[in-house]
């Protein structure tokens, strides 16, 4: 996260792990995490990553597999953050 709020995301990921839009397994230079959100935390893991927005927001990306990004989904790629779903 930069000053501005702006995340940055590289390296080695399959899955859209990066949230920058991309499920090319390598991104060697840093590049903005999609969607125009203004991050203030992040959890980054090999197949994906959860952060919160300057609005408060939860947002997840990458490998939804085992119900891992929270969004409803069981599996299939998310290579751009999606709204984490509120519980029930």
């Amino acid at each position: 996260i930069v000053t501005t709020g702006d995340l940055y995301c590289w390296g080695t990921a399959s899955g859209g792990a990066r949230g920058t839009g991309s499920v090319a397994p390598t991104g060697l230079a840093a590049t903005r995490v999609a969607g125009g959100h203004r991050w203030v935390d992040v959890d980054v893991h090999a197949r994906g990553g959860c952060g919160i927005t300057a609005e408060g927001r939860l947002r997840c990306w990458g490998d939804a597999s085992d119900a891992t990004l929270g969004n409803g989904a069981t599996g299939g790629v998310y290579p751009v953050p999606a709204p984490v779903l509120p519980e029930s």
